[in-house]
């Protein structure tokens, strides 16, 4: 699916040698919301235009949240803008969801060829739903459940999870404050979907709160190792990162040194 996405990409962008001037914008907001994406010059229909808009709106709510989430468990998250493959790829694996696969075209039939633009830009669309992003966050969450101080100290009981969530709750609430400041003004059913993603994310808590993990979520090789596979590569890559462009400064006998930045580590904050 992530070559289809592409795709898109590649076929509006395209377009930008025969188009000529696109259509006006929507409205204020989107002009608002598109600035970062040059999407005005790619001569899109409104529909395709609203679609785009919502899966930025929620690219930027969910990595927004994933970043506080980690940094309120001590982990520097890397730094990622919307790009319609990049930010699925990124959010599929930060999120511990299966590999990112191409998917197999029918005999005599390309991927260009089996789903129109139209079709691509939906299953974006979905990707990015209130729901499906709203999972993503809370198997994250969830996922430093088990290694955070109250998960460890206190054990798997309801009171723990309770601490634990509303510990967490308050570092989601810091990230849709933050993607809601990056967003700006937004169209009206836009905002409702990232309302309905913060009612979706909370139900959930409540929902761990109360039945605790789903054991399919945190057996060998499923979501939760994978979360913390990606954060462990993550971590050692901005670690080399940093030693790789370590800060120079001189001792008291002018001699130049190196001084490599410390590897950030997950805390078991919470």
């Amino acid at each position: 699916m992530v070559d289809k996405l592409q795709s898109v990409s590649t076929a509006v962008l395209a377009k930008t040698n025969n188009a000529g001037k696109s259509a006006d914008a929507d409205s204020d907001s989107q002009k608002g919301i598109f600035k970062n994406l040059n999407i005005d010059q790619f001569g899109m229909s409104s529909d395709a235009r609203k679609k785009v808009t919502l899966a930025n709106a929620q690219f930027e709510l969910n990595y927004q949240v994933f970043k506080s989430m980690n940094s309120s468990q001590g982990f520097e998250t890397t730094h990622e803008t919307f790009s319609f493959k990049g930010s699925y790829e990124f959010l599929q694996q930060a999120s511990g969801a299966e590999t990112v696969t191409s998917d197999t075209s029918a005999p005599g039939e390309t991927a260009a060829e089996e789903l129109s633009e139209q079709d691509q830009l939906t299953q974006l669309q979905e990707y990015f739903s209130p729901q499906n992003t709203a999972r993503r966050i809370l198997d994250v969450a969830t996922s430093f459940f088990g290694v955070s101080e109250t998960g460890q100290g206190e054990g798997n009981t309801e009171q723990a999870r309770r601490k634990f969530a509303d510990f967490i709750g308050s570092a989601i609430n810091e990230g849709f404050r933050q993607a809601r400041g990056i967003l700006g003004e937004l169209p009206e059913d836009i905002n409702a979907g990232i309302d309905k993603t913060h009612s979706l994310v909370f139900a959930g808590l409540e929902d761990f709160v109360k039945n605790g993990i789903d054991p399919e979520k945190s057996r060998p090789g499923g979501v939760f190792e994978k979360i913390a596979a990606y954060r462990e590569e993550a971590s050692t890559r901005q670690a080399y990162v940093s030693s790789s462009s370590s800060a120079v400064s001189y001792n008291s006998n002018g001699e130049m040194q190196t001084n490599p930045l410390e590897t950030t580590k997950v805390s078991t904050r919470g």
